[in-house]
């Protein structure tokens, strides 16, 4: 618009100066017969009206009072000596044009042009054209630049100062570099602490990034909330609490805040890092922010540390903590304690002994050379049958034998073992031993002494006392009924043989009476027994004789009161007719039939049974010595035929 108005001006101008120069002109006028109305002042130049003199073949005058020396003919102007007046200019036609000759005539109502370029005013500071200076053009040897700002050629696409347009500086906040692309503003990189998080380059990094938790180092890094109750921000970095009994492990309390339960992890027991030991712990574990884990068997946390070393004593071995903790092992009269399988052990120094079997606590406590410890824990110094005991050198020792009474054994431990009156093995004196069927009495080898001892009937006992008194087979047949009194082992070995049962509710004391019949049968006597007892009556296998593992039945009693009675019975198979035992035996009657049934222990041999099949005679090996039981009930009342020489010959059998 400037523009437009400034050429208007111009011709406005230039009319009226040559309608006043009209007025100045004389009458001569051409002969071209131009009518342009324009008329020039001659005298303006003398030079160029002698020149047109001089090259024009008229003379020119009026409106064109110039002669063209190149056309020779008579011109309004002449652009080498322009003459013509401001805001106009001699053209390359020789006409005086609206436009500028120099920047003097741009200076004013032209919108603050500085420069006359190409006879048009412009302004170098925004001219694309003439950038700086006239001439200069932003279109070319620019790289393209298309745009004049501040009188300096620039890319407009790409000019922080001037993107999209002069003078639209790119003013973004809290950026490293302002930047301009395809005529946006833009930026490199934020300040530390914040970020664009409106996506509006324009603006630059708009939001602190450095203290809020919700944008913690960047637009979209909000602080976890895992176990972190106030999650915080600072320096761009998550921060906040950590809950009770967890911790942020991993140094990221962006992603995952406190990830961690120190409170029950064993890689971070108690605190990151710190890993419990697995030192003899199958299974690490972390109880409350404290390692735990059960130890391996033999070992222990002494130390109460399992996070270091675990369970690190080996409380299997260890005499400084044998079995736990804290045992040391007693070194009382043990030059070495050692430790095994959790319990303190060690030699004893001779002539002590571990009583108490605590080698913990007082070692090996007990002298060994006391009447009540001689030689070991609990061997008392009582030598049998002896007066003026002693233990010297861990050995017990006997002043003299009492008595009847006589050391045989050369064992002066206990004492003096045998009564030379009663013992079948040393009678009257040691190595004298009575054969066949004598046995000791008083002293003396005498013939065939049977006692009987059974629970029984008086009037049952004392029939077959007769009877086997009638055999004349017996220099002595005694009887004791065991439901008023028990036998001892002295009593009995005064027999060479004893025959037992038991009815009618059983002996005063079963239970000692067949431990001492074992112990009677051990010194060398002969025992013979019959119904009910080997039925299991009336309490079974009481008493070490009856035991079947001990080594002294034939029959194997291991029910209570197995006999039944199978009516009356005779004489069945004779299985050992040469038998000593069937000598004289050709018939047996029973009324009763009262038999054992319970099974016979291996290696046991029937002699001959009842005519029921029971078995009748059965002998066997007890303790290395034959032996014979009757499956009878030894009541003569229903015993005939020749029952009392089965009796007989079993009493007699060696």
């Amino acid at each position: 618009m400037t523009t437009r108005f400034a050429s208007l001006s111009l011709a406005l101008v230039g009319v009226v100066w040559m309608l006043a120069s009209c007025a100045n002109c004389t009458a001569q006028t051409t002969s071209t017969g131009d009518d342009s109305g324009l008329a020039f002042d001659a005298s303006a130049s003398s030079d160029a009206g002698a020149d047109a003199a001089a090259d024009c073949p008229t003379t020119c005058t009026g409106t064109k009072p110039f002669c063209d020396p190149k056309s020779h003919e008579c011109v309004q102007c002449l652009p080498s000596n322009d003459t013509c007046p401001g805001p106009t200019y001699c053209n390359a036609m020789n006409q005086c044009v609206a436009g500028c000759k120099t920047n003097a005539d741009c200076t004013q109502g032209d919108g603050g042009a500085l420069a006359c370029c190409g006879h048009a005013c412009v302004d170098t500071t925004s001219s694309a054209a003439h950038c700086g200076m006239c001439g200069h053009s932003c279109s070319a040897g620019d790289g393209g630049v298309a745009a004049c700002c501040s009188s300096q050629c620039v890319d407009t696409n790409a000019s922080a100062a001037n993107c999209g347009g002069c003078g639209h500086a790119c003013m973004a906040q809290h950026v490293s570099n302002a930047t301009c692309a395809m005529a946006t503003c833009g930026f490199d990189t934020c300040w530390p602490g914040y970020g664009d998080c409106d996506s509006n380059k324009a603006n630059g990094c708009e939001t602190p990034t450095s203290a809020d938790p919700m944008r913690c180092g960047g637009c979209n890094s909000v602080c976890s909330r895992n176990h972190i109750s106030n999650p915080t921000c600072a320096a761009s970095v998550c921060n906040g609490t950590c809950d009770t009994g967890y911790a942020d492990c991993n140094s990221n309390k962006l992603i995952d805040g406190c990830e961690t339960s120190t409170d029950t992890d064993p890689l971070h027991c108690g605190s990151c890092g710190t890993a419990c030991s697995n030192n003899h712990i199958m299974t690490p574990a972390c109880t409350q922010g404290t390692c735990s884990g059960a130890c391996d068997v033999g070992y222990s946390d002494c130390n109460l540390n399992k996070a270091v070393d675990g369970c690190e004593v080996a409380t299997a071995t260890d005499p400084q903590n044998c079995g736990g903790c804290g045992n040391v092992c007693s070194n009382a009269n043990i030059t070495t304690p050692t430790c095994a399988a959790g319990v303190c052990n060690g030699a004893c120094n001779t002539g002590f002994g571990d009583c108490n079997n605590n080698k913990l606590t007082d070692g090996c406590e007990r002298a060994l050379n006391t009447l009540t410890d001689c030689g070991g824990c609990g061997v008392a110094c009582s030598p049998a049958n002896a007066s003026g005991a002693t233990c010297a050198s861990l050995t017990c020792n006997y002043g003299a034998c009492t008595g009847t009474f006589q050391d045989c054994d050369n064992n002066r431990g206990n004492g003096c073992e045998s009564n030379k009156n009663t013992d079948n093995a040393n009678c009257g004196s040691c190595g004298n031993r009575c054969t066949g069927n004598t046995a000791c009495y008083n002293g003396a080898c005498v013939s065939n002494r049977v006692l009987i001892a059974a629970a029984e009937l008086d009037a049952t006992l004392t029939t077959l006392q007769t009877q086997l008194n009638g055999t004349g087979a017996f220099s002595v047949v005694d009887v004791i009924n065991t439901q008023n009194s028990t036998p001892t082992v002295a009593q009995m070995q005064q027999y060479s043989v004893v025959m037992s049962w038991s009815d009618y509710g059983g002996g005063q004391n079963e239970q000692l009476f067949y431990d001492n019949l074992a112990t009677y049968y051990d010194g060398g006597g002969r025992v013979v027994l019959a119904v009910f007892i080997v039925g299991g009556y009336p309490g079974g296998a009481v008493g070490r004789f009856l035991q079947p593992g001990n080594g002294y039945m034939l029959f194997n009693v291991t029910q209570t009161n197995n006999y039944t009675s199978a009516g009356a019975q005779t004489l069945g198979t004779v299985f050992e007719p040469a038998s000593t035992l069937m000598a004289g035996v050709t018939t047996v009657t029973d009324s009763a039939g009262w038999a054992s049934n319970e099974p016979l222990l291996p290696g046991t041999t029937v002699v001959a049974n009842w005519s029921g099949g029971r078995p009748m005679i059965v002998r066997g090996q007890a303790q290395g010595r034959n032996r014979v039981d009757l499956n009878m009930w030894p009541n003569m009342g229903n015993l005939g035929g020749n029952a009392i020489t089965v009796i007989k010959n079993a009493l007699l059998y060696q």
